[in-house]
């Protein structure tokens, strides 16, 4: 099957097209293209078209480029036929046909705004905002997304309607072990709630507006890294994307054009878009921008629009667990007591009891309480 099959299904009849959501993709894209294309031409006339560009901690140059066109780029002057051919290809006939190619554009311009941030250091990245995700770190987590050893990966960006709820949709994800990459307002309504985010917890704050890429370019390295697929092979690495990177995103609180246009380009890769915006039919594309307003249905409804079906068992412990955090060590902070390792005396015991013998639930303390031990 080819990777535009999987959208034969969305709109069958044309005269269906929700042009009022394709209008904010259009509109969005034409900002996104614009804005890009008015800071590269700023950065060439500060630095000159030989100026070197890259992101740190890379050897795959700007990813996003590099899996979908094979371009190798290393200087400001390569971006200007780059843009060019992107903008070219935004045609102005509201179809979801014309949508996809609207949100590769949009991917290509993000990329290009992102690593103009980064020749200027006029964003520097402070904790725990990461920004550009390094290749270590798409090593160490990457076999696990592709291999659904992590079962899926959550996009959320935008606002949630308060922090409590957003705590709670982050909560009801990472007791499921999936990856999450947070940009926008969501990341300071997770710190106001005091919820752990970072790598440790293989959920990443990337940062504001198109430091959303950093998701994207993560997620087309580990094509390049695991699946074995060529740079510049874009159909073979949007079928990776869809077949085996299990992501969606999560679009929180109001609508803007730019977000749109940038949430084609997830659909571009195979990934659905949810919001909690209440919209009509003129603003959904059925299996892949859905409106969920209640926030107790959107995870379920993203899982099931993704094919997405668990099969551990949630347990309410507070802290992450699964097999993406296999030897993972426990941080002495986060600790409340220890016993042996040359602490203190301390020995196992592990008896035998009957089946019958056993009480679902039932735990036995047999002596002190932890929490009389003294410090």
């Amino acid at each position: 099957m080819s990777m535009e099959q999987i959208y034969a299904d969305a709109i069958k009849d044309p005269s269906k097209e929700p042009k009022k959501l394709l209008r904010k993709a259009y509109d969005g894209t034409i900002t996104a293209m614009s804005y890009a294309e008015i800071l590269l031409n700023r950065a060439l006339k500060d630095y000159g078209p030989e100026q070197t560009v890259g992101y740190p901690d890379t050897a795959y140059h700007l990813p996003v480029i590099t899996c979908l066109s094979g371009e190798k780029v290393t200087t400001l002057g390569e971006l200007v036929p780059i843009l060019n051919r992107l903008r070219n290809q935004v045609k102005t006939e509201l179809t979801f046909e014309n949508a996809r190619l609207w949100g590769e554009s949009v991917l290509y311009a993000a990329e290009v705004i992102e690593i103009l941030h980064y020749l200027r250091n006029d964003e520097p990245k402070v904790a725990p905002w990461t920004g550009f995700l390094g290749d270590p770190i798409v090593r160490k987590h990457g076999i696990k997304m592709v291999d659904w050893t992590i079962p899926g990966v959550a996009v959320i960006l935008g606002r949630a309607k308060d922090s409590p709820s957003a705590k709670k949709i982050v909560d009801n994800l990472m007791g499921k072990g999936f990856m999450i990459f947070l940009c926008d307002e969501i990341i300071e309504q997770l710190l106001e709630e005091n919820v752990k985010i970072g790598e440790d917890y293989i959920a990443f704050p990337l940062g504001n507006f198109t430091q959303v890429i950093h998701a994207v370019n993560y997620a087309f390295r580990a094509g390049l890294a695991f699946g074995g697929i060529p740079a510049g092979q874009r159909e073979q690495h949007r079928d990776y994307q869809h077949r085996r990177v299990r992501a969606f995103v999560l679009h929180l609180g109001e609508l803007d054009d730019v977000k749109v246009a940038a949430e084609m380009g997830a659909i571009f890769m195979g990934f659905p878009v949810l919001t909690d915006q209440e919209l009509g039919e003129e603003m959904q594309i059925p299996d892949w921008y859905l409106s969920e307003p209640d926030y107790e249905k959107i995870v379920p409804l993203a899982l099931e629009v993704r094919g997405i079906k668990l099969t551990n068992i949630e347990i309410p412990i507070p802290v992450n667990f699964g097999p993406a955090f296999e030897g993972e060590t426990i941080r002495k902070g986060d600790t409340y007591v220890e016993f042996g390792g040359g602490r203190t005396t301390a020995f196992e015991l592990v008896s035998m009891v009957g089946a019958d013998e056993v009480v679902d639930g039932q735990v036995t303390v047999i002596g002190p309480e932890i929490d009389t031990v003294p410090e």
